[in-house]
């Protein structure tokens, strides 16, 4: 694999990217568990079947990847105090290819978005790459401001799956919405513990820099916390599938006891585990909804 071509791929993060591009699927199935035989009208006819799937989970999964490109593009003077070995530090990008790189990505998808000829899931998708691009130009150095712009474009797969097939069982879309929101807003005020030196250094008001990695370890842990409370509330009220809990529970116990570790010490090793675990659980609560709705 060539040099490059490793960077690229790396730059996107596959892992966050497949998971943005899943939420949408588990918003199609949540919305209408007939998605498969719904007819999406795009520039190309009508479509069904595996299409239903393929073309919003790239939706998902390019604007998702073209917003962590243009995170690495803008955050290089961080990554190189933080992360010398991600790959424009690293070199194995140009910081200029990672630019056109991100465009080329959001391009893709906002083609793919258009070409599927629904004005609520277009105007969904835009909504996300236009916050995607704020917070990496302008919302990132306001801390907390930041976070949540992030938390709220996790949301939105799960919006523009539904949007394309009805939005019908909204109240558990909207649980998983709030689910997503406070998971991720946690994420991003544990990311603030890890990355507290390089935001330092150029100034970035993270809640970890401006009032202490103790105090945002508490924060995280009450949003967490929250979380894991309303989580069971479309299973308890018969929307979805009781018999698929244990997995939810599972996902729950990683989101806490993690949290714990990082409220008991809030250093940036500990903070780095703590966010990774918290992207697995944020799998296995994907996985559970999804296998619940069927």
């Amino acid at each position: 694999m060539s040099t490059k071509l490793k960077g690229a791929l790396k730059i996107i993060r596959i892992p966050n990217s497949i998971m943005m591009g899943i939420g949408v699927l588990v918003g199609l199935q949540i919305s209408n568990h007939n998605w498969y035989s719904v007819p999406l009208s795009s520039l190309f006819g009508e479509v069904l079947g595996v299409s239903n799937l393929l073309l919003p989970f790239l939706v998902g999964f390019f604007l998702s990847a073209s917003s962590m490109a243009l995170n690495d593009y803008v955050d290089y003077e961080i990554d190189a105090i933080n992360f010398p070995k991600k790959p424009i530090p690293a070199g194995l990008i140009t910081r200029s290819f990672a630019f056109y790189y991100a465009i080329l990505l959001a391009v893709m998808g906002i083609i793919i978005a258009l070409s599927l000829l629904n004005p609520i899931s277009i105007a969904i998708a835009f909504s996300g790459i236009i916050v995607a691009y704020l917070y990496n130009f302008l919302l990132k150095r306001r801390g907390l401001l930041g976070n949540i712009a992030v938390a709220y474009t996790t949301t939105l797969p799960f919006i523009y799956g539904a949007s394309l097939v009805g939005m019908n069982n909204f109240f558990t879309i909207m649980i998983l919405c709030i689910l997503s929101f406070l998971s991720n807003l946690s994420r991003e005020i544990v990311k603030g513990i890890v990355d507290i030196v390089g935001d330092r250094a150029i100034g970035i008001k993270t809640i970890a820099n401006t009032k202490g990695p103790d105090f945002a370890s508490k924060l995280a842990f009450v949003f967490i916390a929250i979380a894991v409370a309303l989580s069971f509330t479309p299973f308890i009220l018969g929307y979805l599938n009781i018999y698929f809990i244990p997995l939810l529970i599972l996902a729950d116990f990683i989101f806490m006891y993690y949290s714990y570790l990082v409220l008991k010490k809030p250093e940036k090793n500990q903070a780095y585990i703590t966010k990774n675990r918290y992207l697995f659980a944020m799998f296995l609560s994907l996985l559970c909804f999804f296998l619940a709705s069927i």
